[in-house]
């Protein structure tokens, strides 16, 4: 009997387990199908949002640009031959004649890419050929020379670096010395 007892009290333990489990999962999807609902709702409203504030603004534009048309008669009388239509295509040119510049502009860079590979295609060909042409001493030579550059190069900017460096640090202290003699508590540091 205390077997029997036992089994049923396991058996009992293990059904409030299963449906612990079981009902933390409903509640965990019922609210992640809340957060979607939610996130959802949330993107069509801004969506919607968007659209009439997009609409808004271009009927804000027409309205003003007929405002600005009506004053600019008033105040011209002798160019109220210029129409919406005149203005319309005005505008029109313009945006063409952007376009025009656009497309001439990207045309002239993509030119200009293409002329860089080509030399540079152009320049690693020539090297290969003078290298192949090279007997090994010459090839021996050519590097020396090309390490002893790359030193000489190294040496002038270490050099031009330094002097940099140095000349900031003394326009930093001429700085800091002019602001101390004109600064506000410049009475403190009487010479």
């Amino acid at each position: 009997e205390r077997q029997v007892k036992s089994a049923e009290l396991l058996q009992n333990l293990w059904r409030c387990h299963v449906a612990r489990n079981t009902a933390c999962a409903a509640i965990v999807q019922c609210h992640s199908s809340k957060i979607i609902q939610s996130q959802w709702r949330a993107y069509l409203a801004s969506c919607k949002y968007r659209s009439e504030r997009s609409s808004a603004i271009i009927l804000q534009s027409v309205i003003r640009r007929y405002q600005t048309k009506k004053r600019s008669m008033e105040i011209h009388p002798r160019r109220s031959h210029l129409t919406m239509i005149d203005i319309d295509s005005r505008e029109n040119e313009a945006a063409h004649n952007i376009q025009v510049y656009y497309l001439a502009w990207k045309t002239r860079k993509a030119l200009e890419a293409v002329e860089l590979a080509a030399t540079t295609i152009q320049r690693a060909v020539r090297a290969r050929l003078l290298y192949t042409s090279m007997s090994p001493q010459e090839l021996s030579e050519r590097k020396q020379m090309d390490a002893a550059a790359v030193l000489i190069q190294k040496l002038v900017r270490k050099r031009l670096a330094t002097e940099r460096m140095q000349g900031s640090q003394t326009q930093q202290g001429k700085s800091v010395v002019s602001n101390w003699d004109h600064g506000p508590f410049s009475w403190l540091f009487t010479r």
